[in-house]
């Protein structure tokens, strides 16, 4: 099923995936402010540290890793694109 995103009453999960990404970002956020606001920025440090550390070791050698090393950025939007439309389909 290749139809164009939006159509089909597709307009529903583009609503639901909007709300819940608002809502995780909302608890997101909030958490930490008060988790910069409540405590020494020591702590926040240390969190990024971990963040950052994760995200490279994703980077290098997570499910995605030979999606970002591509040499031709059309075949990584290819591909993107692919995987989207059958997380969708």
């Amino acid at each position: 099923n290749n139809t164009p995103l939006g159509s089909e009453g597709q307009e529903v999960a583009l609503a639901v995936g909007f709300v819940a990404s608002f809502v995780t970002g909302l608890v997101a956020c909030t958490w930490m402010i008060r988790l910069v606001k409540g405590s020494k920025l020591s702590y926040f440090s240390i969190y990024c540290l971990i963040v950052a550390a994760l995200c490279i070791i994703e980077d290098f050698f997570g499910p995605f890793a030979w999606l970002f090393h591509q040499s031709d950025p059309a075949e990584v939007a290819q591909a993107l694109s692919h995987g989207v439309i059958a997380f969708l389909g």
